[in-house]
């Protein structure tokens, strides 16, 4: 039996010919065949599109087909439950694969991105008490200010990431210096154009920044505070937000337009509201997802992709989700009304229409 690995790299010289590299080919292909009809007669070689899972949970994500159980598939999970990702239980609904040819998916890195932001956003929390360190800007300050920069964001049409990035780049900020009252929509505004800068092909100039804001403030004002927040952040702008979290479990449902409108009407007002800075972004954007679930009446509101690719069962974000449900629902009565405005066009599928659940199901 001869051996199937590959000849060293020190046959590969350079006076090689063509014909020799030609040659060589041939015999790597030669070899190749060979050592996977050794590995197929010894029945080592993995069954088509399913790779060997092992011990470790990651792997057996890329896992195919359904899980049997003398010969029967094995049942979903209930809600509450964790998806079980053993070797015992490899069944992955396989979203991944469905969008491999999709270049800007990137579906064969997809799931290390997101599971990077998981482990991110745990050494990047967020200070929920970061405001009793200010003099002069409160929680009421700080709703108006976000709630203008909605309408900001909208008036420059600017992407979604730019809108919850500049909002993380205020509350990173404010964590880390104590800002006058007046400087504090210098600060919005300076926060939007380095978001947009950072998100966006076209983003505004400066000039647009300071006609938005009324003139309040100058070029140079707006220069200063950049460098400022720039320098406060130490220039760590590639921070854990909801959105590409939520913007992955769209892509493993194939979320239609209106799901996708109305988990982002619940995840702005989950930024709008102070109190949610007690929340990880994993949690914003999982409680998002199934209140827009479950404002569209969809029988299993956190089904099994869900759990699978966010890793998350529902219990874990109960709490959030219960919070947001309640803070959204207050909205409808109180004068920040720029999410709702926003959210009642046509475009957007009017969902600040809906009727809105009164309270989460017990399961």
């Amino acid at each position: 039996m001869s051996n199937p690995i590959p000849p060293p790299l020190s046959r590969y010289t350079s006076s090689t010919t063509l014909r020799e590299v030609s040659n060589l080919s041939l015999d790597l292909k030669e070899r190749l065949a060979l050592a996977r009809q050794q590995a197929a007669a010894a029945g080592s070689m993995p069954d088509s599109g399913r790779l060997s899972t092992g011990s470790n949970p990651s792997s057996a994500r890329l896992s195919s087909g359904g899980p049997t159980s003398n010969g029967l598939p094995v049942g979903r999970p209930s809600l509450g439950a964790r998806p079980s990702l053993t070797s015992s239980n490899p069944r992955s609904p396989q979203a991944d694969r469905a969008h491999r040819n999709v270049p800007s998916r990137v579906s064969d890195i997809a799931q290390d991105i997101a599971e990077t932001f998981l482990q991110r956003e745990k050494t990047m929390v967020r200070d929920a008490n970061y405001l009793s360190n200010h003099t002069e800007v409160t929680e009421k300050m700080r709703t108006i200010l976000v709630d203008w920069m909605v309408d900001v964001h909208l008036k420059f049409k600017l992407h979604e990431e730019t809108f919850f990035l500049a909002v993380d780049l205020v509350d990173r900020y404010l964590m880390t210096t104590k800002v006058p009252r007046l400087q504090l929509q210098l600060v919005g505004i300076t926060c939007i154009l380095l978001a947009a800068k950072y998100e966006e092909i076209w983003p505004p100039e400066v000039k647009d920044c300071i006609h938005v804001s009324a003139n309040t403030y100058t070029r140079d004002d707006i220069l200063r505070m950049e460098r400022a927040v720039t320098a406060a952040l130490q220039f760590k702008l590639t921070t854990p937000t909801p959105f590409p979290l939520i913007a992955r479990l769209f892509e493993v449902t194939d979320a239609d337009e209106l799901t996708r409108n109305t988990a982002f009407f619940f995840l702005e007002h989950a930024v709008l509201d102070y109190k949610h800075l007690n929340f990880l972004p994993s949690q914003l954007a999982n409680a998002s997802m199934y209140l827009a679930n479950l404002t569209l009446r969809r029988s299993d509101p956190w089904h099994y992709t869900l759990q699978h690719y966010s890793t998350s069962t529902f219990e874990e974000f109960r709490h959030c989700a219960a919070a947001l449900l309640e803070f959204t629902r207050l909205t409808t009565d109180s004068k920040y009304q720029a999410i709702r405005r926003k959210y009642s066009s046509s475009r957007l599928g009017e969902v600040s229409r809906m009727v809105l659940p009164v309270s989460l199901p017990e399961y």
